[in-house]
């Protein structure tokens, strides 16, 4: 398997801050004469809109803060990390080619078509792949159709609180706005925490052992955090479930320094040697299949 060509600085200045804001749930809430989009500032809570986009020049200043720059600028904001883990995760996001400057930046190119029960082959296949089993992404998720400059796709869908949808296929990796957390609760006193859907569906593969009455929430984006954590608040214990990279690790301090140590656990320590812990299903998957079909060949 080859890796992926990582972006560069300056192709990651190519993609219009408007539509990066989007895929991390941040809609204007305005737009004046001046080529300018003011949104609710993305790092604190407001009435009043103070965080100002020129479309022409793609850079951002944040009148409350007193800062402001180019998409990588944000982006670090964003993330808590530095130039190299933010142009990785822009890479692992797979940022669509018809979000580059020049294209229609009022108009979302996505159009949903339909949204049904997940039955598609293709896509149970897909999941299957990552190492999760039908009855368990077919409890969660849905089949999605949707269409980008006149072409029609489908992808698994995944739900958030707002309306939104995640979606994956084995070539795309977007959103239905608005992008907003996930939450599955029943008033546990208990939360598990995820930075993504697939390591959310990775989890019940795994049968990892926890307290049978548990809450789940996933960020859908580690940009989510700051939101997460009004609803975090509320809860005795939290298992975090976050990627083995500098990103994840950065957002469970956070957590951790928001909730205490006592309180908040890193469960990444149990899957150190991957990125993530659908990476672990899959490996350990792997291993799984290899020693059954050895086993096999022995019987015969």
């Amino acid at each position: 398997m080859t890796n992926k060509r990582k972006m560069n600085c300056f192709e990651a200045k190519q993609i219009p801050l408007v539509d990066f804001l989007e895929d991390n749930g941040y809609v204007a809430v305005r737009k004046d004469n001046n080529n300018n989009h003011w949104y609710l500032s993305p790092f604190r809570t407001e009435k009043d809109p103070s965080f100002r986009v020129n479309v022409k020049m793609n850079v951002w200043y944040d009148y409350g803060l007193g800062e402001g720059g180019t998409i990588i600028d944000l982006g670090m904001k964003l993330h808590n990390c530095n130039v190299e883990n933010f142009l990785e995760i822009l890479s692992e996001n797979k940022i669509p080619t018809n979000k580059i400057q020049g294209k229609n930046q009022l108009e979302s190119p996505l159009k949903v078509l339909a949204v049904n029960s997940l039955a598609n082959n293709a896509l149970l296949n897909y999941l299957k792949e990552r190492g999760i089993t039908a009855n368990i992404s077919k409890k969660y998720c849905k089949e999605v159709y949707y269409e980008i400059d006149s072409k029609k796709y489908f992808a698994v869908g995944f739900p958030n609180r707002n309306g939104g949808y995640e979606l994956r296929n084995s070539f795309y990796k977007g959103c239905i706005s608005p992008k907003d957390i996930s939450i599955f609760s029943e008033s546990h006193p208990i939360v598990c925490v995820f930075e993504g859907f697939i390591d959310f569906l990775s989890f019940f593969m795994l049968k990892i052992d926890l307290p049978i009455n548990t809450d789940y929430v996933i960020l859908n984006s580690v940009a989510f955090l700051q939101k997460s954590l009004e609803v975090l608040v509320n809860y005795e214990k939290l298992y975090v479930f976050f990627d083995n990279d500098a990103s994840g690790k950065s957002a469970f301090s956070v957590m951790q320094q928001s909730f205490g140590i006592d309180r908040t656990i890193d469960m990444s320590k149990k899957y150190s040697a991957h990125k993530d812990l659908n990476d672990y299903l899959i490996n350990l998957t792997s291993k799984l299949e290899v020693k059954s079909s050895k086993g096999n060949g022995m019987g015969m």
